[in-house]
């Protein structure tokens, strides 16, 4: 937790590597430290008490009513290490007040490995999961001993989940992990140490065909991917990428880590409260909803990782302006205006007064609209809008 340390630090690992990539970018944002440990006012988290175990709970996915998980709480299933393994449990979502209690959540998913880390379709009938490269009883091991983990679809028929199919771009050699599906169903992101990689670990993305094969795995690029870790992405509805790393500058640990990808955005470190000085990872975020969930093994938590609850806190960027005829460029007044957001949803609404002006309250989490304006007589006229969340106000709009 001491940051100035770190600071000290970090100065000499930049004198000893002065072309290492953390090093640079550790040189680009001296004394950032304090900045993101101010605590953000765009988030609050919430331990989820009534659903973690006093062992590790991570890797939380949506399924229909459902949050999956990874849990080690199967205490009878013990390796050889004496590590209880991995397996997946599931809890209701609930629009509020507490989860249910978990519960395992396929009978015939469950092994003597590890499974965790699971992405959904659309439709709920195809799911990506992680687990060791096991096979007919009996783990498969490299040279050095390490059974890698690999992904593996699944499909529901039957009210089972089976025809389990280990992925193409698997291999003994190396891990493949953490599968993150897309909305429409078309490109898998996962973590992989796999040949090409930059680090320890990088996020790759594979293009899934409409007859259920694969492409070529492409490696992410040094934007995102680092000399050392980034594991656990998450894609969202508008091609939000959330990842962990622990080679982008952070507070310690591994780090979660958001980027626009259609538009080409800066890598952001999500800061405090979402972040700390322990692990954490494998978030998940619900743009419908604006809330999500991820892991952290930070001090309070009731076991080794624990699975917390996010919701951005409600608060509103200020759009004023003016409705005119593009011919004759007079105001139009009684006119109304409303924003719509990416999926089409109504996010503010107003009318015109007598010169033409209006005011409109916009959710600042929605950074990326479209406002909209209606006048009988008139054709609907239209303009698109980009804001950060630093922005409390924009005039002439």
């Amino acid at each position: 937790n001491n940051y100035k340390d770190s600071e000290v630090w970090m100065r000499k690992f930049k004198k000893a590597k002065k072309n290492d990539v953390r090093a640079l970018k550790y040189d680009k944002g001296v004394g950032y430290f304090d900045e993101l440990m101010t605590a953000s006012n765009e988030y609050t988290i919430e331990n989820l008490t009534s659903v973690n175990s006093k062992e590790s709970d991570f890797a939380p996915s949506f399924y229909k009513d459902f949050i999956v998980f990874s849990t080690a709480r199967d205490l009878e299933t013990t390796s050889r290490s004496a590590t209880p393994y991995l397996n997946l449990y599931k809890t209701i979502r609930p629009e509020q007040g507490e989860y249910s209690t978990a519960t395992h959540f396929s009978d015939e998913l469950k092994s003597v490995a590890n499974e965790s880390s699971t992405s959904f379709s659309q439709d709920g009938n195809t799911m990506y999961f992680t687990r060791n490269n096991y096979k007919k009883g009996s783990f498969n091991r490299d040279k050095k001993g390490i059974s890698r983990l690999k992904i593996y679809r699944s499909t529901f028929k039957d009210g089972k989940w089976g025809n389990i199919e280990d992925l193409p771009f698997n291999s003994d050699l190396y891990s493949v992990a953490h599968p993150a599906l897309n909305k429409k169903g078309d490109k898998l992101y996962f973590s992989s140490d796999m040949p090409g990689t930059l680090g320890a670990s990088d996020i790759f993305v594979v293009d899934i065909h409409t007859d259920g094969t694969f492409g070529t795995p492409v490696n992410l690029g040094s934007k995102i991917n680092t000399e050392s870790k980034e594991t656990f992405p998450f894609i969202t509805a508008s091609d939000v990428l959330y990842f962990a790393s622990d080679g982008h500058p952070g507070l310690g640990g591994l780090d979660i880590f958001s980027i626009d990808l259609p538009n080409q955005g800066a890598v952001k470190n999500l800061g405090n409260p979402i972040n700390s000085a322990n692990d954490d990872f494998s978030m998940i975020f619900d743009e419908m909803t604006n809330s999500g969930f991820f892991a952290s093994d930070r001090n309070g938590g009731l076991g080794a990782d624990d699975i917390y609850a996010l919701k951005t806190i409600d608060c509103m960027v200020t759009i004023t302006g003016v409705a005119v005829d593009k011919d004759s460029d007079k105001p139009l007044p009684f006119a109304t205006v409303h924003g719509k957001n990416n999926f089409g949803g109504n996010i503010g609404e107003a009318t015109t007064n007598a010169q033409g002006k209006y005011t409109l309250e916009i959710p600042c989490q929605e950074s990326q609209y479209t406002i909209i304006a209606n006048l009988e007589g008139y054709e609907e006229g239209s303009l698109f809008m980009f804001t950060t969340p630093d922005e409390k106000s924009i005039t002439n709009a």
